[in-house]
C-alpha cells in the first residue's frame, strides 16, 4: 500500500463542499492530511441495512477492488480506500477526483462527433476491462461516467453484478435498462450492458434518450419491437426512429449500424463488445 492509499482517521478528512446526496447518505469533495483532494461517499450504514434496494455499496467496493486486482484500467475510476467509522454510523468509500465534472453535463451540452467517438472508444474498453475482471455494470450511463483530463472513467457500480451471475427483478436506469429486465425471467448481466451501452451511444450522438423506457409503454420503444429484424439492417426501426426524430445527420461514420445492433431486443442478438471495438465506427479512434 503506498502513501496515497493510507486510510487516515475519519476526522483528519477536510470537507470542502458536498457534491450531491448519494442514495444512503452523500458524496463529498474532501483534503487528506497530505494535501491531496479526493472523493468520499460517505453512507448512514443504518440506511443501508433498514433499505432492501439493488444497489449495493459493499458490492461496489468488491468491484472496484476486482478491478484495480486486474491492474486497474485508466477509463475506470480508483478507489483509494474504504473503511467504517469509529462509531459504526458511516460506510466510506474514498475514490480519486474527477476534475473534468460530470459526463452527462458534457453531453448534455453537446459533443462533437469526432470526440463521441474517441469517448465512446474509451467508454468500451473500461467496460471491457470490467466485464474481464467478473463484473457487470447495470447502470451504464452518461449519468456514472466523469472526466478525468478529459478522459470519461465509469464509475458507481452499486448495481453491478458478478458477470456469471444471471439477474433476475430490476435494475439500473429506466431509459437505459434492456428490455429483458422488464420481463420476470432471468437474464444475462453482460449482455444487457450492451443494450445500455446501445444507449449512451444513441443520446451521446443525439442528445435525447431513444426510450423513455424499453417495454410497451413507451411510444418510440415499438420502433424497435414492431419492426426489428432478425439481423439489423436498413429496415430496422432505430433507422425510422432517427429519421422521424430529424436526427439521422448525427449518425455518421457507420454509427447507425453499431447502434442498431447494440439495441437488438434479442439479447443474443446483440453484437459483443470485442465486436463493437472492431466495428467501422470504432476502429482507429
Amino acid at each position: 500500500m503506498d502513501q496515497g492509499d493510507l486510510v487516515f482517521p475519519h476526522e483528519s478528512y477536510e470537507v470542502i463542499q458536498v457534491l450531491r446526496q448519494a442514495l444512503y447518505g452523500e458524496v463529498v469533495l474532501v483534503r487528506e492530511p497530505t494535501g491531496r483532494v479526493v472523493v468520499q461517499k460517505r453512507l448512514e450504514i443504518l440506511q443501508i441495512q433498514q433499505q432492501n434496494l439493488a444497489e449495493n455499496p459493499f458490492n461496489e467496493v468488491a468491484v472496484y477492488d476486482a478491478v484495480q486486482n486486474n491492474h486497474g484500467h485508466p477509463n475506470i475510476l480508483r478507489k483509494i480506500n474504504h473503511y467504517h467509522t469509529p462509531d459504526g454510523q458511516l460506510f466510506v468509500i474514498t475514490t480519486e477526483f474527477a476534475e473534468g465534472g460530470e459526463y452527462f453535463e458534457r453531453v448534455r451540452a453537446g459533443l462533437p462527433w469526432l470526440t463521441a467517438r474517441i469517448h465512446f472508444v474509451r467508454i468500451c474498453e473500461g467496460l471491457r476491462h470490467l466485464h474481464a475482471s467478473g463484473w457487470s455494470n447495470l447502470d451504464l450511463s452518461a449519468e456514472n461516467i466523469l472526466l478525468q483530463e478529459d478522459r470519461p472513467v465509469l464509475m458507481d457500480f452499486g448495481m453491478a453484478l458478478p458477470s456469471h451471475v444471471h439477474g433476475t427483478g430490476f435494475r439500473g436506469k429506466g431509459y437505459y435498462a434492456a428490455p429483458e429486465l422488464y420481463v420476470n425471467a432471468p437474464w444475462n448481466p453482460i449482455l444487457a450492458d450492451m443494450w445500455s451501452l446501445g444507449v449512451l451511444l444513441f443520446i451521446m450522438l443525439s442528445q435525447f434518450q431513444p426510450f423513455d423506457q424499453s417495454n410497451a409503454t413507451c411510444r418510440r420503444y415499438q420502433y424497435v419491437r414492431n419492426r426489428q429484424q432478425p439481423a439489423p439492417g436498413p429496415e430496422n426501426g432505430i433507422q425510422k426512429m432517427i429519421f422521424r426524430c430529424n436526427v439521422s445527420d448525427r449518425f455518421q461514420g457507420g454509427s447507425l449500424d453499431l447502434v442498431q445492433r447494440l439495441l437488438h431486443i434479442d439479447p443474443l442478438q446483440r453484437i459483443s463488445l470485442d465486436d463493437v471495438l472492431a466495428h467501422p465506427f470504432c476502429a482507429g479512434a
